[in-house]
């Protein structure tokens, strides 16, 4: 959770976001990252994003 600025070409907002986001592993070398984020423009305008990862470690 906290503050941030989205970036455009010729403006930039400023936002509040709070999120989730939790590893799974999957056996010893995979895992899987699930992530829910939120955000809150300044201006009125708002944005969830659902997204899933997915990581190897070396």
């Amino acid at each position: 959770m906290g503050p941030g600025i989205e970036v455009e070409q010729n403006e930039s907002f400023g936002l509040a976001r709070i999120g989730l986001e939790y590893e799974y592993e999957i056996g010893t070398d995979f895992y899987l990252m699930p992530t829910l984020f939120y955000d809150q423009r300044f201006d009125g305008y708002s944005t969830t994003t659902i997204g899933l990862g997915l990581g190897f470690k070396l």
